[in-house]
C-alpha cells in the first residue's frame, strides 16, 4: 500500500469523515489497481456488515462490554426491561451508540493491519515488521524461522521474511533461489511469492529459482507437496499441484508454465557446491558461475553464446572450472585480477565455433 496512506485514514474514508486531501488519495490508489478496488470494497464490506450489527436488541450487551474493558461503571446505564425489547436512555443511548461504532472501528484497524502485516495490500512489506536478507555473488546463507522452517540463500538473492507470523498464513518474499525446509504447522500454509508466482504448502522441501532478471523461474518439490499458481489468480482451479520429483517451469515472456521431471542435483545441488549442467548455454553456465565464485564472467566470442555444454562439478576449485570449460568448449580464457585477486575471467577464440 502507498506509505501516505494510514488505517485512521482509512477507517475515516469508510465513516464518511475524510478530508478531500484523505479522500483524493485513497481513491486514486483504489483506482490505480483492480486488485486494490476489489480491497476497498472488501473493507467497506466489512464496515457496513459491522454497521448492521449495532441493533437496538444487541446494543445493551455490546455496550457493556466495552464499558466492563474500560472501566466504566456499570451504574452510568439505565436498563428498562419492557414486553421483549430492552430499553436504554435517551442520553447514554447516544454514548453507547458512539462507543459501539468505536468498538468496530478499533476492530477493522486491527483487521485491516492484520491484512496489511501478512502482505495482502502490497508486494513491498512495512520495513518495521519484515526482515530482509541479501546475498552477494559468491555468497550464500542460511536463515532459520521462528516457525523452525530453513531456508537456504543462493547468490544474489533477496529474501522478506516478517519477524513473526501473522495465525493465518506464513508469508514470504523471494527474489533471487532459495532452497527450503518447511516445518509443518497445521492450518497456517507456508506462502512464498516469487513475482509472478506464488508457491503454497504445508511442509516440504523445494527449491525455487526466480531471479528478476532471468526470463524463466522454476519450482522444484524435493518432498512433499505444493501448489504453484501465477500471482494475479485466486482461483484454486488455476493451481498446479507438484509431486516429489515434478518442476514446474515458468516462462515469463510466454507468460505459460509446464510440469516435467527434473534432476536433484541439477535444481538444488548448489546448496551443497555442486554445479550440474546439462546440455545447458554456455552463456547461462557462465551467469551461473559468477553466482557461485562472485566474479565476473564475459564471452568475447558472442557466437558460442548458445553452445551446449553438458558438465558436473562437485565442490570443484575455480581453476579447474575455467579448464574443463576451455576443453568442453575450444575457447581460450584470460584472467583479470586486483590486489592478487581474480575478479573477471574472458573467454575468446577467433574461430567458428563447433555446435553439438
Amino acid at each position: 500500500m502507498n506509505t501516505q496512506i494510514s488505517w485512521v485514514m482509512i477507517t475515516r474514508y469508510l465513516a464518511g469523515e475524510s478530508t478531500l486531501d484523505e479522500k483524493e488519495i485513497i481513491e486514486s490508489w483504489s483506482a490505480s489497481d483492480h486488485e486494490n478496488r476489489e480491497k476497498l470494497e472488501s473493507l467497506k464490506d466489512i464496515w457496513e456488515e459491522s454497521g448492521k450489527r449495532g441493533k437496538e436488541h444487541d446494543a445493551y450487551s455490546a455496550l457493556h462490554r466495552v464499558n466492563r474493558k474500560i472501566n466504566f461503571s456499570e451504574k452510568v446505564i439505565t436498563r428498562r426491561v419492557g414486553k421483549s425489547k430492552l430499553h436504554v436512555s435517551d442520553y447514554w443511548s447516544s454514548v453507547m451508540l458512539l462507543r459501539i461504532a468505536a468498538s468496530i472501528a478499533f476492530i477493522l484497524m486491527i483487521a485491516a493491519t492484520a491484512l496489511y502485516i501478512s502482505g495482502v495490500f502490497n508486494n513491498k512489506p512495512d520495513k518495521s515488521y519484515w526482515n530482509e536478507a541479501i546475498t552477494r555473488p559468491g555468497q550464500r546463507l542460511t536463515i532459520t524461522l521462528n516457525d523452525g522452517t530453513t531456508i537456504t540463500l543462493n547468490a544474489e538473492s533477496k529474501l522478506k521474511y516478517p519477524k513473526s507470523f501473522h495465525e493465518d498464513a506464513r508469508v514470504i518474499y523471494l527474489e533471487g533461489e532459495a532452497y527450503f525446509k518447511v516445518a509443518h504447522v497445521p492450518n497456517k500454509p507456508f506462502i512464498v511469492r516469487t513475482g509472478k508466482l506464488t508457491t503454497i504448502d504445508l511442509g516440504t522441501v523445494f527449491n525455487i529459482k526466480a531471479y528478476p532478471d532471468e526470463n524463466n523461474f522454476s519450482v522444484s518439490l524435493v518432498r512433499g507437496k505444493v501448489s504453484v499458481s501465477q500471482s494475479h489468480s485466486n482461483k484454486a482451479e488455476d493451481a498446479v499441484i507438484l509431486k516429489p520429483g515434478e518442476q514446474y517451469s515458468y516462462n515469463k515472456t510466454t507468460g505459460t508454465g509446464k510440469v516435467k521431471p527434473f534432476d536433484y542435483l541439477q535444481a538444488a545441488g548448489w546448496k551443497d557446491n555442486i554445479l550440474v549442467f546439462k546440455s545447458d548455454r554456455l552463456s547461462d553456465i557462465l551467469v551461473n558461475l559468477e553466482r557461485a565464485y562472485g566474479i565476473k564472467f564475459e564471452l568475447d566470442a558472442k557466437d558460442f553464446a548458445s553452445f551446449s555444454v553438458t558438465a558436473n562439478f562437485n565442490k570443484t576449485s575455480l581453476p579447474t572450472i575455467l579448464d574443463a570449460l576451455k576443453k568442453l568448449t575450444g575457447l581460450k580464457y584470460k584472467i583479470k585480477k586486483a590486489a592478487g585477486i581474480i575478479t573477471k575471467v574472458i573467454y575468446f577464440n577467433n574461430r567458428k565455433p563447433i555446435i553439438k
